[in-house]
């Protein structure tokens, strides 16, 4: 840097020189202490004597902890019941205009633990049978599913809006037959409520809850079994959800996949706790059946009930491979 620069920075400054100084800007040593000494003598206490004093006046910690404790304790109990008194009271009213509050959680929601049981599972593909327009895969959709949907449905009123329903998804495929225990032609039964259609004859007991499900006409159907359409579908490496919803022909579905039941990981189906088709299997009969092929339950949804007595009639068993 040139002189100038050093200058105009400040660097070549030179020390103070305090003999250049006015006196009277200079204290002596011995002035300095002499006025300490008399700041000592104005105000005798020292500071750990006033912080000593000041503490000994202050209540001890751990009376002030435990009452601070005590009163937000009281205040958090007293918290707690107003919010419950405001559920109850919203919950009250809800249920008098036909509505509820539920805790979505796998302990207490039958969606949220079917959600959980596909994650554990890890399942990435879904045969829906019985899929009518696609009732199941959307739910399975709202819940968070995002694998592969592959689903059956032989009424082809129905099959229209399943296909429609499933080219707006890019995972999701839709088959024009039903699966049962031999490959064949048969009869269905249209209901006047589509998703009550079945190959089996309805009972009275069904007809005196759903009166609205009388059926209204009959259509030719193909049938399949799973065996001979499974290598073409799904790979044996995939984790598979069987999902059977064909009011009272479960039991020809399971029957005719015999071969691919050792490589479907998990199966939900409805199951019938009084009779509605004719031959149609019950609770008991199917959870053996299940039980036999290595399959344990892991939950039950509410399915169909009786308007009138409010009877449950039908449910949904979900099942796991042991």
């Amino acid at each position: 840097m040139t002189p100038a620069v050093i200058a105009a920075i400040g660097l070549n400054r030179r020390p103070l020189d305090t003999r250049q100084l006015p006196s009277d800007r200079l204290l002596a040593p011995d002035r300095a202490l002499a006025g300490s000494r008399k700041h000592r003598a104005a105000h005798p206490k020292s500071r750990t004597q006033v912080a000593s004093s000041g503490l000994r006046s202050m209540p001890k910690c751990d009376t002030v902890s435990g009452a601070w404790k005590e009163s937000t304790g009281k205040s958090q109990l007293k918290r707690r019941q107003l919010i419950m008194n405001a559920k109850q009271v919203v919950r009250r009213f809800l249920r008098r205009m036909g509505y509820d509050i539920v805790r979505y959680a796998p302990t207490s929601h039958p969606l949220a633990r079917r959600k959980r049981l596909l994650e554990i599972s890890g399942i990435n593909i879904v045969l829906d049978v019985g899929a009518n327009v696609g009732q199941y895969a959307k739910q399975l959709r709202d819940i968070g599913y995002k694998g592969e949907i592959i689903s059956f449905e032989p009424l082809s009123s129905a099959y229209k809006e399943l296909l429609a329903n499933a080219n707006a998804d890019g995972h999701w495929k839709a088959m024009n037959y039903a699966l049962g225990i031999t490959n064949g032609k048969t009869e269905i039964n249209i209901s006047a409520l589509s998703c009550s259609s079945s190959i089996l004859e309805m009972l009275p007991s069904h007809m005196k809850s759903a009166p609205e499900s009388k059926y209204v006409g009959k259509e030719q159907i193909e049938v399949r079994t799973l065996d001979s359409v499974f290598e073409n579908i799904c790979s044996r490496e995939q984790n598979i959800l069987l999902k059977i919803d064909t009011q009272g022909f479960e039991r020809h579905v399971i029957e005719g996949a015999e071969n691919s039941l050792r490589f479907i990981d998990a199966i939900q189906l409805e199951m019938s706790l009084i009779p509605l088709y004719k031959g149609g299997p019950l609770f008991d009969e199917m959870y053996k059946l299940l039980c036999r092929e290595g399959y344990c339950i892991v939950s039950i949804e509410p399915g169909f009930s009786d308007k009138e007595s409010g009877q449950l009639l039908q449910v949904d068993g979900i099942f796991h491979r042991l």
